[in-house]
């Protein structure tokens, strides 16, 4: 700790990685234990919510818009003047050269209107800068980030130059003030209709701008863009023509009063994650949809309402879960009044988050010509209680099962290859966890703050055992053979080790 703040030493130059809360300035040194400070660590400040002012030194080399999330009250970032990377405008920070507008701090002004000279908004400028109303870009400006004004919560309207050709989405989420974007005349790229975002041509929809609870797209617009509704909270009804083919990842996610959506037929893809947590939705989903992304309908409180035209070739929707229509992959399960489920004989697959959320399941029965469960598949199922994993699954995606907190028990068959990352992440009840052998790796916090986890099994057929797989569950002993990766593993990271052929014990308390 120096100045209230901490820091790690990487290799030759020092990361600040967190700072005392109550802190209300501060001043990072150049050196700290004569190494320079280059970085600050993505969210090193989270919660300083008494920082007014920062001042950085002339050894900062990376900045962005995470690092002071949820400082409230920040008005300005100081930058030493011997810096080269970086400079200060009035709180403001630039690029050395002031052609990109890098960081505005939280609690800056009202009214902003960016300098002549920057060319572009870097990444996360303007991050949950909720103060922030008016804003003024100039002409000159070519490319703005992506989230460059995520959660601009007062911010009502933007005006883009005709220079502007390049956004990266999403950059408006969140922005739930905002009732228009106007586009200069002369801007080759980008039209404005009614304060609503569009390509030149009028054939992509690319934001969202209004006030109006109802809105129907334009006939003629072929594609719905990433993030073009996203977080618009005042949305009750959408109409979509029949011109319209691709609806994008996001496209309609947390439009928390959004009730109804009404499809023509002629949509062929809805992007991942395009409904999510719009929890209020009523969507029939149309004949003419060929491709339902990951989590295209995961919600909060399981009040979605889905059905599926009986035409449609791809997809059908039986007693409150959705399926490809040859039966082999549950793509999401909508019925939160069922505490026990069996999923039908026929299904190869589990959709990602196809159970997210579940709070109601206690118990699910596996199919046995099971192969694959997706990422998330079955996180947050608060009062599951086991998973016994059938054999013929060879894969467990990426916190398949986190979160479950009243889970107990889990098998994992050999037919698995690898347990995926943060697969049992947060499970605080489980106590018992086979992995059979023939399994062959395990992912990085695969059984992280299981602290009621006390021993495990590792078969002599893993080979891979990624960082942190058993962070925060600090009463675990690992059984094993002597000369194996995971004697290894244990050694490296401090944990009981004890040799099953000869039950001999092995630990060093001095490994990190």
């Amino acid at each position: 700790m120096k100045n209230k703040l901490k820091y790690e030493i990487v290799g030759d130059h020092v990361v600040i990685t967190e700072c005392d809360e109550t802190v209300k300035t501060v001043n990072i040194p150049e050196f700290i234990e004569n190494l320079p400070v280059t970085e600050i660590e993505t969210e090193a400040f989270y919660m300083c919510q008494a920082l007014t002012s920062v001042r950085l030194p002339a050894s900062i080399t990376e900045i962005g818009g995470y690092e002071f999330y949820n400082c409230e009250r920040l008005t300005e970032i100081q930058m030493a003047e011997e810096n080269p990377f970086f400079k200060s405008v009035d709180g403001v920070v630039f690029s050395k050269d002031g052609k990109k507008l890098v960081y505005f701090p939280i609690f800056g002004p009202e009214k902003y209107r960016i300098p002549d000279g920057v060319m572009e908004i870097g990444e996360e400028t303007f991050y949950y800068c909720s103060r922030l109303a008016s804003l003024t870009i100039p002409e000159g400006v070519t490319k703005i980030g992506k989230e460059a004004f995520q959660a601009c919560t007062a911010l009502r309207s933007v005006t883009i130059p005709a220079s502007l050709t390049e956004i990266k989405m999403p950059i408006w989420a969140k922005c739930v003030s905002l009732a228009e974007i106007q586009v200069a005349e002369e801007n080759e790229v980008f039209k404005s209709v009614d304060g609503v975002l569009f390509s030149k041509n009028r054939k992509k929809l690319i934001r969202f701008g209004g006030e109006p609870t109802k809105y129907r797209v334009p006939d003629g617009v072929t594609e719905i863009g990433e993030y073009a509704f996203y977080g618009c909270k005042r949305l009750v009804s959408v109409t979509v023509p029949a011109s319209v083919k691709k609806i994008g990842e996001c496209a309609f996610s947390e439009c928390d009063q959004l009730t109804e959506i009404v499809f023509f037929e002629g949509v062929e893809e809805i992007g991942d994650y395009a409904f999510s947590a719009s929890d209020q939705l009523s969507v029939t989903i149309p004949a003419s949809v060929t491709i339902i992304g990951d989590g295209a309908f995961t919600g909060y409180e399981r009040q979605m309402k889905i059905q599926v035209s009986t035409e449609n070739p791809n997809y059908k929707y039986v007693d409150g879960v959705l399926f490809t229509k040859d039966g082999k992959t549950l793509l999401k399960f909508m019925r939160d009044d069922l505490t026990d489920y069996q999923i039908p004989d026929g299904v190869t697959k589990i959709g990602m988050e196809a159970f997210w959320r579940c709070d109601n399941l206690q118990s699910v029965t596996f199919p046995k010509n099971l192969t694959e469960i997706g990422g998330s598949a079955f996180s947050l199922c608060k009062k599951l209680k086991t998973a016994m994993i059938p054999d013929g699954v060879t894969k467990i995606g990426e916190w398949a099962f986190s979160d479950c907190e009243n889970l107990t028990s889990a098998t994992i068959p050999a037919s698995v290859k690898r347990i995926g990352d943060h697969a049992f992440l947060n499970c605080v009840n489980l106590t018992s966890a086979t992995i059979s052998e023939g399994v062959e790796e395990i992912g990085e916090y695969a059984f992280g703050a299981c602290r009621k986890l006390t021993s495990l099994t590792i078969p002599e057929s893993i080979t891979l055992m990624e960082a942190d797989i058993f962070k925060f569950s600090p009463n675990i002993t690992l059984f094993g053979k002597k000369g194996t990766c995971t004697e290894r593993y244990a050694t490296e990271n401090a944990i009981l080790f004890i040799a099953k052929d000869d039950n001999q014990r092995k630990t060093n308390d001095s490994c990190n």
